[in-house]
């Protein structure tokens, strides 16, 4: 049976890793998405014969119990995860990544306090970090789940200095947790590190600003990877320690990469709230801004022969992804190229446009990441910017002053002309004037990015 257990977490890490390979390619994500549950079933199961051929206290009624709690877990995250809309994936995300980080804290505080089991020093080690980044990753999960939502807005006063405090009381009831002390016993040590974790998670999250919340789904991600090895090594379980080694190298690598891609550093969007509030705006310009309507716009696109798309965090709000894809095959019709332009950081979290694309059925194809779609912009004869604001502003590239100054942004200017579809002229997520909206070659089309963009779609058949 060890022989077994062996073979299956080998298999299961073949599972697993071409599953991570497959989910690159949007053609084969179902089948990767498919490997993953298989490589997680071949886990589980090999785990039970592994455990049994160890001898340890291993019945049917455990089994049962076990089968049963995964079912549970099974219907509950399936009802869960079709109870969200596409447009809310984020949310789902961060709720999910929560739980796993509560289940690490939950398994690192039983572990403590069994009274039949004499823990090493190492192992007492391990599981308070569990505890404390489980607990911490769980609250902040949760306020990441809440500002996605837009029930909170704005970070507190003093965030910063009560995230540092309850850090520094963590450290020191890490400390005393770890052996008796005469101020305060190990029992009541746990305990307040439990709550200082949560706390700590709680102001670690919240002093993020809303357009750096996919930088935050990222770390937090990477924790729970952390976490699971973390676990893996207590329980020595090869897998776990593997599967977290994934998903933690798979964080570390986003949140490098969702940090260039806003040309801000990790420190600077995590601990230097303080300074981001305070940022020299200069007085607002006096925008030139020049309104239009669908059939001015259709009649540009009669015209046009190649068209590039920028969608951003309206588009998703406004559930405008599948009225953008029947805009394009109308286009494709009329023989005019029809390209979407992704900003790495557009949405609240990594990949969040390309979800809403893919749910849409555009091809991957059709799909372009910065630096080829700055090139195809400059080659278009019109662009459509459907809710994105801060990722397409040229502030970032004009104003020293600017808090995204330095941020590579998708240069929609460089089209003949551009149509922004959006509400009204308010800011996005860095609360600035956005420069875009009253350049000479920019319109506006003050309306519901679906609504609008169906009337373009109407009158485009009618001509």
């Amino acid at each position: 049976m060890a022989l077994f257990g062996n073979f299956g977490y080998l298999f299961s890490t073949a599972f697993f890793a071409l599953g991570m390979v497959y989910m690159g390619n949007p053609k084969r994500a179902s089948k990767g998405n498919a490997l993953l549950i298989l490589g997680m079933i071949t886990a589980v199961v090999s785990t039970l014969g592994f455990n049994a051929s160890e001898g340890l206290d291993f019945n049917w009624n455990r089994l049962l119990l076990i089968l049963a709690l995964l079912i549970v877990g099974i219907v509950a995250g399936r009802k869960i995860s079709f109870s969200f809309k596409i447009t809310r994936m984020p949310e789902l995300v961060s709720l999910f990544n929560g739980f796993g980080g509560l289940c690490a804290a939950l398994i690192g505080w039983v572990s403590l306090f069994q009274t039949n089991v004499e823990l090493s020093q190492s192992s007492q080690v391990i599981l308070l970090l569990s505890l404390f980044m489980g607990f911490s990753t769980f609250s902040g999960s949760m306020i990441a789940f809440f500002k996605l939502g837009g029930k909170l807005k704005k970070a507190w006063r003093g965030n910063n200095a009560y995230m540092w405090l309850t850090l520094l009381l963590s450290g020191v009831t890490f400390l005393s947790s770890l052996q008796p002390n005469t101020f305060i016993d190990v029992k009541t040590s746990v305990l307040l590190l439990g709550l200082f974790s949560l706390s700590y998670g709680v102001f670690f999250a919240n002093g993020v600003g809303g357009g750096d919340m996919p930088v935050l789904i990222s770390v937090l991600n990477g924790l729970t990877g952390v976490l699971t090895t973390i676990s893996g090594i207590y329980f020595e379980n090869t897998i776990m320690i593997l599967l977290g080694v994934f998903v933690g190298a798979t964080g570390v690598i986003l949140t490098i990469q969702m940090c260039k891609a806003m040309n801000k550093s990790f420190v600077k969007i995590f601990f230097n709230t303080a300074k981001k509030a305070i940022h020299i705006q200069g007085e607002a310009e006096e925008l030139d801004i020049k309104e239009t309507s669908s059939a001015s716009i259709v009649a540009d696109l009669t015209l046009a022969k190649k068209v590039a798309i920028v969608p951003g965090y309206g588009l998703a709000i406004a559930q405008a992804q599948k009225a953008c894809y029947e805009l394009k095959n109308l286009l494709n019709a009329y023989d005019t190229d029809v390209k979407f332009v992704i900003h790495p950081v557009a949405g609240r979290m990594p990949g969040h446009m390309n979800v809403l694309l893919a749910e849409a059925n555009i091809p991957y194809a059709d799909i372009l990441d910065l630096d080829k779609g700055n090139e195809y912009l400059a080659e278009s004869d019109l662009c459509f910017v459907i809710g994105a604001n801060d990722v397409v502003n040229t502030s970032a590239e004009t104003n020293e002053n600017s808090p995204i100054y330095g941020m590579p942004i998708i240069q929609t200017y460089l089209a003949q002309k551009v149509v922004i579809i959006k509400r009204s002229l308010s800011n996005g997520y860095a609360d600035i004037q956005n420069p875009v909206f009253g350049l000479e070659n920019s319109s506006m089309y003050f309306t519901d990015a679906k609504v609008g963009l169906e009337s373009i779609v109407t009158e485009l058949k009618e001509r």
